[in-house]
């Protein structure tokens, strides 16, 4: 996946609207960093035990397995902006109360396990719109930029927040951590309030009902080669990579005997480890493609995990900290490249949402899972642990070939009238059954049929519910293609949804056909059985 001509990191922060966006998302994350430092920490005063310790990894990333996919759904349908500032003020109302309720010495381990769910809750609504939006914003030339330039908010964040975090932890109290998330949102919130966007942001789904586009985002997912590489990819590296978040207070604590500023700065080594990566990924981008990027960052990811459990020095501890901060960006920007080039506009809410679900969802399980096993092995063999399954994950991984972003062409390929029908349709009617009759040489029924498996996957992914091809036993050389849509609406959008990429797929079987297909669009009707 090697890019051509990479456009200079910058260059998106020309465009004022994704400036004003993504400083508002910086001051946001540091807000959020330094809410998780000062939560994780607060955790370690509560309790000895790892597991409880472990769970706040898990609370905050388990709540994208609840709300990624609705929020994604949502994205793709209604006003993008509304459903941003909707997320945000849950999150300003569920900060505030945190707040109090630590200020009056309220908190235990469950309370604060809980709120720290609401939070992410609020982070997973939030995070499938953002970056959505992203591709919107910027165009298609610029978004390897603009994902690495939100890879550096995200890690610029990292940097500050913890050392932040552990400074108000220190020097005032726990409660103050809390406040000053609730308040970076608040920024946010005025920045979105301000911000009036214009038609080429808006949504343009039409038809349909939301419970339908949600099934076709999964079927998306399921039946598209390019996404099911990057979230095999995503899954087998989180599952290991989990570990170091999940027992980094007992890193501190135990192993470094560090206070709530010393681990502030282990976070902090890895954010400045993760900015040196956006500013060497462009060049690192024209040299490698992304399997070999994913495949270096993991192994040294790997490496740093199976060892660090076995330095008792922070001297020792924070450079390896720093590259595994390098390794984590260039994993994480890689796969986040792929996952908005994997997909389409009209869907591309959805996938991000998915490919969070699998990221998010695998960083929550398994970091209770990783600080479950650290009940019954010490803490450097737990770490080393992962650090071995990692380098066989990574090496599983490599065998799925992310695809070139220059072959896959996601613009419309307006190649296909509206039907031409003679009764009245409504949107909603259907089911609708579509059949294309065909006809094929003996000569080429095997290639015809290898072709058809590549278009069936298309129908799948631009929406239809079951696909099948028939041949006629009376004539061999006559073959029907079946797929039913859930309503006639759904069927119109596939006409929309068609891609110049699925559309050459469909023009590779003109060579192995006699003739025109004829096509049928057929509507249930529910006949009475006595």
């Amino acid at each position: 996946m090697t890019a051509s001509a990479p456009v200079q990191t910058r260059s998106p922060l020309q465009n004022p609207l994704f400036r004003t966006l993504w400083i508002a998302s910086m001051v946001s994350n540091i807000g959020t960093w330094v809410q998780n430092t000062g939560g994780s920490w607060l955790m370690t005063n509560l309790t000895t035990s790892s597991t409880l310790v472990a769970l706040m990894q898990t609370a905050t990333t388990l709540p994208v397995l609840f709300a990624a996919l609705p929020a994604g759904t949502l994205a793709d349908f209604f006003n993008k902006r509304s459903l941003l500032i909707g997320s945000v003020i849950f999150q300003i109302i569920v900060g505030i109360a945190l707040t109090v309720l630590t200020y009056y010495n309220l908190v235990g381990p469950s309370f604060l396990l809980f709120f720290t769910f609401l939070l992410g809750l609020g982070n997973a609504s939030f995070n499938p719109v953002w970056q959505s939006l992203t591709p919107e914003i910027v165009g298609r030339d610029a978004l390897p930029s603009a994902v690495a330039l939100n890879g550096a908010l995200t890690n610029v964040s990292r940097s500050v927040g913890p050392a932040i975090g552990g400074l108000l932890v220190a020097q005032t109290g726990y409660y103050a951590v809390f406040a000053t998330n609730a308040l970076s949102s608040v920024y946010m919130l005025i920045v979105l309030i301000r911000w009036r966007t214009d038609a080429t942001i808006e949504n343009k789904q039409v038809g349909g009902n939301v419970w339908s586009a949600l099934g076709a985002g999964i079927r998306y997912a399921r039946y598209s080669e390019p996404l099911r590489g990057v979230l095999a990819h995503a899954l087998l590296f989180v599952s290991f990579a989990s570990c170091i978040w999940a027992l980094l207070p007992l890193i501190a604590r135990q192993q470094l005997h560090f206070q709530a500023s010393g681990y502030g700065s282990l976070l902090g080594m890895m954010g400045a480890g993760s900015i040196t990566g956006v500013f060497l990924l462009s060049r690192l981008r024209q040299r490698f493609n992304l399997d070999t990027l994913l495949l270096a960052g993991g192994l040294g990811f790997a490496c740093i995990l199976a060892v660090i459990g076995f330095l008792p020095q922070a001297y020792l501890v924070m450079p390896l900290l720093y590259v595994a901060g390098f390794c984590w960006l260039i994993v994480l920007t890689s796969l986040n490249i792929s996952a908005q080039y994997s997909a389409p506009t009209w869907v591309k809410a959805r996938v991000l949402a998915i490919y969070l679900l699998v990221f998010q969802g695998g960083m929550a399980i398994f970091s209770f899972l990783w600080g479950a096993l650290n009940h019954l092995l010490p803490l450097s063999y737990t770490l080393a642990t992962a650090g071995v399954g990692l380098v066989g994950g990574s090496l599983l991984a490599y065998r799925y070939k992310l695809h070139p972003i220059s072959e896959i062409n996601h613009q419309p390929a307006l190649a296909w009238p509206d039907p031409e029908v003679i009764v009245d349709l409504q949107p909603s009617d259907g089911p609708v059954l579509v059949t294309i009759d065909y006809t094929v040489e003996t000569r080429n029924h095997h290639d015809f049929l290898t072709a058809m498996q590549q278009i069936g996957r298309t129908r799948l992914r631009d929406g239809a519910l079951e696909w099948d091809v028939y041949q006629d036993l009376s004539n061999p050389s006559h073959f029907i293609e079946t797929f039913q849509v859930g309503s006639w609406a759904e069927h119109l959008q596939q006409h929309q949804h068609l891609s110049q990429h699925d559309y050459h797929i469909l023009q590779s079987i003109k060579p192995l056909i006699n003739g025109q297909p004829v096509v049928h669009h057929l509507l249930h009707q529910r006949a009475p059985v006595r």
